[in-house]
């Protein structure tokens, strides 16, 4: 299927190769419907609802994303097409006051109020165990992660002592160069970060990684984080996370080895970014 750029220009643009959470971040519009006429999907433009439009679509981000830098070499960096991922676990690592520092980055967490209810079906009762949790854990090490936020706020420029940041414009035009960037094996999933209450069920995220990956708990949601995650292997597949039960808030020793970074390098960024400097 091919996209059309909202520009009134009949050039053609790529179907993105991963799962843009449309429902929430962008607006599809059929181009041969009449403009007020719009239609979502959930889950990426794979079929269109009418015949008529012969496939093709306008895709329009709502708003600019954000990216805060701490120094403003690594923000001309980043115009210049320089986008850094860092893997989960060195979030999960970071040494800072639960700015950066998750962590829970990558973990899905369980932790009812009154204790987590265990139901045995072969002697047919139940029974609670007070202070522990349920936790599903993604791959920290293979899945990484691009940061950026929905917000323009002193706030964030504060938190993250920042003395540049870089509007990104054009979201999905930054997608669409960084999608041609990575490998062609790569495995992507884009979208806002779902802040959550570690009391209530965890649904069906303990089974998905790449929704574990797009998570964190409420006492982040000041972030207003809009991610894009990737990996190379299997990390981001069905059930692929380590499950465990977890008693009070173990502390983790962090593992460095775990902590990767990977360059990804795009056209100049200029075009479709402005600079804002504190």
């Amino acid at each position: 299927m091919a996209f059309q750029r909202e520009r009134r220009t009949q050039t053609p643009l790529p179907t993105f190769p991963f799962v843009l959470d449309t429902l929430r971040y962008l607006t599809i519009r059929c181009a041969g419907h009449p403009p007020r006429k719009e239609h979502l999907f959930i889950l990426g433009p794979s079929r269109c609802c009418r015949r008529s439009c012969n496939g093709r679509i306008i895709v329009r981000m709502r708003r600019s994303l954000y990216k805060y830098f701490t120094d403003r070499k690594w923000a001309d960096a980043f115009l210049d097409g320089e986008v850094f991922f860092h893997s989960l676990a060195y979030f999960r690592d970071y040494e800072d006051e639960c700015v950066r520092k998750d962590s829970h980055e990558g973990t899905s967490v369980f932790r009812p109020t009154d204790g987590l209810v265990i139901n045995n079906h072969t002697r047919r009762r139940a029974f609670t165990l007070t202070g522990y949790a349920f936790e599903s854990t993604a791959n920290q090490e293979e899945i990484f992660v691009f940061c950026a936020s929905r917000s323009f706020t002193d706030e964030l420029r504060s938190k993250f002592q920042a003395v540049a940041c870089v509007e990104i414009r054009r979201p999905a035009t930054f997608c669409e160069r960084l999608t041609k960037a990575l490998p062609a094996s790569a495995t992507i999933r884009a979208g806002r970060v779902e802040y959550y209450d570690p009391s209530e069920g965890p649904g069906t995220r303990w089974a998905l990684p790449d929704q574990t990956a797009m998570s964190k708990f409420n006492n982040y949601k000041w972030q207003d984080e809009f991610r894009i995650v990737f990996c190379l292997t299997d990390a981001l597949k069905f059930e692929h996370a380590a499950l465990r039960l977890v008693k009070d808030n173990p502390e983790q020793n962090p593992e460095r080895s775990e902590h990767r970074e990977y360059s990804a390098k795009l056209r100049n960024l200029r075009d479709i970014c402005r600079l804002h400097e504190f």
